[in-house]
């Protein structure tokens, strides 16, 4: 696990350090990927560490984090993993061809996501990644 940046500045550096990275490794490159730090209050379901919006005429996408200052109230506290939270919602650019918006289709791509961002950042933490 990555260390809580002390404040959304560094959050904001790490994040801008870690995206063309991921993007490359996740083969994201022809995408123009923005990566907001936004208040709990601000973003759209309060119970997330991350959102991301696709739209895929465009092949934009916007990802919103949470910020250092609200992490402390997330339901998963001291887990907070930026760079975790970062790959989960890079890789849901993935999907955004893919009809999922829907219960059970939202549910498996969600569980799909969760699993590859864990073990693609724990891959990349023990250098196994290239």
């Amino acid at each position: 696990m990555s260390d809580v940046p002390a404040n959304d500045v560094d959050l904001i550096s790490q994040l801008y350090t870690w995206l063309p990275m991921w993007q490359k490794l996740l083969r994201l490159q022809d995408w123009n990927i923005t990566v907001n730090v936004k208040r709990r209050y601000q973003m759209s379901d309060h119970d997330v560490l991350g959102l991301c919006r696709r739209y895929t005429d465009s092949k934009d996408a916007d990802i919103d984090i949470l910020s250092v200052q609200d992490i402390s109230a997330h339901k998963e506290g001291d887990d907070a993993d930026y760079e975790l939270t970062l790959v989960h919602e890079l890789l849901h650019v993935h999907f955004a061809f893919m009809n999922n918006d829907e219960g059970h289709a939202r549910q498996q791509e969600e569980l799909i996501v969760s699993t590859l961002s864990r073990a693609l950042v724990n891959l990349n933490r023990d250098g196994l990644t290239s």
